[in-house]
């Protein structure tokens, strides 16, 4: 009955059981969360915030978020386009469960279908890769690999699943046999949309445009229809023009360094261009010149998109946050370890990606070395792919996916070919460990995970009172983000609140009230504010809070945020509030929950 189930016949019914399985068992996982407005992070909460303002009738084309940053509003960096299936969800369920349940359900269900899509093009590319087994196995060991999963996640709304749904369909575009034109055309289209959605894509840009003028440069000299490598440059070139135009209207010549703007699309059309010239052109070559004349071309295509950049934005030439004040670098972006590099973050963040990018390498050295089922080239262009999102992965830690997403697909691979042999051996010993071999390859990073688990129970044995403080302080900061505390600050007038980032985008989404800033940086000069307002002393914070016209303080014994303002500041406003050292201007309130409250009376111009 399972052989049968499993046959390649039934493979899309089967890859269907596969994803509602593991919906089911995320639902289930995730309840808890999903019942107490628990999301992933500060990003879906804002995300979640950004999509409830479209629904209410705020301008497509406007993302500035008018709650924080009075009287202007906090300009933010996100896309729309990921902001269309949960604003339908919301828009077609909301007639049948009101609004708020309706909210609940786009986020706890959006995630999932995210999932199943991304599985879907991965099992399809691992399907044309290796074989219907291959897929279904890899499509199966993605439940196990925490670090992708957690991205797709019930209550995981942010953009980071779209952009693994991306990079699978290029990934299934890249392995099709044909090689045809239609792949090209998908290829390009959906890094056009990746990028869109944010511009962490373009390496992969790079990385997908890269091997297709590889495969031009070697394509037969005899070739006569134009090759994928242009054609996926024109749909880039066309797509991004056209995504720019829908996503950013008004804003369409605005040059932004942190998300899709025109210099970038004049850079694409730019590359496409020269590329589809010396296509055309290269037909007028035989052997040796041919090649030459299509290296030259590539060069120079690749030459121009980076000199449109440099013309166009040179200020977007390094690093997207390059200008970032030195304060907020220091005091929220150097302790945001998603975009950090692997080194620098501490080991519990690190454990399960490195773990299984070390053993998913093993398998890729397999592939290259001894798989005999694809071609030489086609085993270059994966290893080729794998190594530039290892890269990127090491580089800045959410990233680290892309390279697991291949990884998985390899080692399923591997993990068949083991069990294979392992039926082979006679002796019991033998067997088993080959078979407990194979299914380590397939969940490396929960073996990471139990490898860090272990190290740091055998530490914590020897130092227990620290081990209970660190808990204490977590089951603390749960409870401050928790959608019942906060939504019994709603008992406090309507109110500008001074608190920290990293509670203020759920603060947006569960209160009426409004805030200074949250943790993204379009709105660096208000995080400057806040973090001043909290490592200031007394008297240097106060002109901050008449400025912003704060109405209440609040502080929560959970806050991770706060608690490095209080060590690195003894001196400022929050140390002093801890301390019971309250200054005049602010007056002690009733506690609500484990906030602790203050309201401003140092000026009377402080009105509402």
């Amino acid at each position: 009955m399972i052989r049968k189930f499993l046959a390649e016949e039934y493979f899309e019914r089967s890859l269907f059981f596969f994803w509602l399985t593991g919906a089911l068992l995320l639902l289930a996982a995730s309840w808890s969360n999903i019942l107490s407005w628990r999301m992933g992070d500060a990003d879906d909460y804002l995300r979640l915030v950004q999509v409830r303002d479209l629904v209410a009738g705020q301008g497509w084309w406007d993302v500035t978020q008018y709650r924080m940053n009075l009287p202007d509003g906090g300009p933010m960096h996100w896309s729309r386009l990921v902001d269309i299936p949960l604003a339908l969800a919301i828009l077609l369920l909301s007639p049948l469960l009101g609004q708020p349940l309706a909210e609940q359900v786009a986020s706890a269900t959006v995630p999932l279908l995210t999932y199943g899509t991304a599985i879907y093009f991965l099992a399809q590319a691992a399907r044309r890769l290796f074989d219907h087994k291959v897929a279904l196995l890899a499509a199966a060991a993605t439940f196990a690999l925490l670090p992708l999963i957690n991205q797709l996640l019930p209550m995981r709304i942010d953009h980071h699943g779209w952009q693994l749904v991306a990079f699978s369909i290029c990934l299934w575009a890249l392995l099709e046999p044909a090689r045809s034109t239609k792949s090209a055309i998908i290829i390009g289209l959906s890094l056009a949309a990746w990028t869109e959605i944010s511009v962490e894509a373009l390496p992969y840009v790079a990385a997908f445009m890269g091997l297709l003028c590889l495969r031009w440069l070697a394509a037969p000299a005899k070739a006569t229809k134009l090759a994928q490598f242009p054609t996926a440059m024109l749909s880039l070139a066309i797509s991004g023009f056209i995504m720019l135009a829908a996503m950013e209207g008004p804003k369409f010549t605005v040059n932004f360094c942190d998300s899709f703007s025109l210099f970038h699309a004049l850079s694409f059309a730019a590359a496409a261009a020269i590329v589809t010239i010396g296509a055309l052109a290269a037909g007028r070559f035989d052997g040796p010149m041919k090649l030459a004349f299509k290296l030259a071309f590539c060069m120079v295509a690749g030459v121009s998109g980076i000199g449109v950049v440099l013309f166009a934005a040179p200020q977007c030439a390094g690093d997207a946050f390059g200008n970032l004040d030195p304060l907020v670098r220091q005091y929220w972006y150097n302790f945001v370890p998603e975009g950090m590099p692997l080194w620098q973050v501490q080991p519990q963040f690190a454990a399960q990606p490195l773990a299984a990018m070390a053993i998913f390498t093993i398998g890729i050295v397999w592939f290259l070395a001894k798989s005999k089922t694809q071609a030489l080239s086609v085993r270059i262009e994966i290893v080729l792919l794998y190594l530039a999102c290892l890269i990127v992965g090491l580089l800045v830690q959410r990233a680290a996916i892309y390279a697991l997403a291949i990884g998985v697909i390899i080692a399923s691979a591997l993990a068949i070919e083991i069990f294979r042999a392992s039926d082979q051996k006679e002796a019991f010993v033998p067997r088993i460990a080959m078979k407990l071999l194979a299914c380590a390859l397939l969940v490396p990073s929960i073996l990471g995970q139990y490898a860090y688990d272990s190290f740091k129970a055998s530490a914590a044995a020897s130092d227990l009172q620290n081990n209970a403080q660190e808990e204490n302080f977590r089951e603390l900061a749960k409870e401050c983000h928790s959608h019942e505390t906060i939504g019994k600050l709603n008992s406090l007038p309507k109110a500008r609140l001074m608190l920290g980032l990293d509670v203020s985008p759920s603060m947006l989404l569960l209160t009426h009230h409004t805030v200074v800033a949250t943790g993204h940086h379009r709105n660096q000069a208000a995080m400057k504010d806040v973090i001043q307002a909290f490592t200031l002393p007394p008297g240097d914070a106060l002109p901050i809070f008449r400025q912003r016209k704060i109405e209440y303080l609040l502080i929560c014994p959970g806050s991770f945020e706060l608690y490095r303002y209080e060590k690195t500041a003894p001196g400022g406003l929050l140390a002093s509030l801890r301390a019971g050292d309250s200054p005049d201007w602010l007056s002690r309130q009733t506690d609500i929950g484990p906030y602790k409250i203050w309201r401003f009376v140092g000026d009377s111009s402080n009105a509402r």
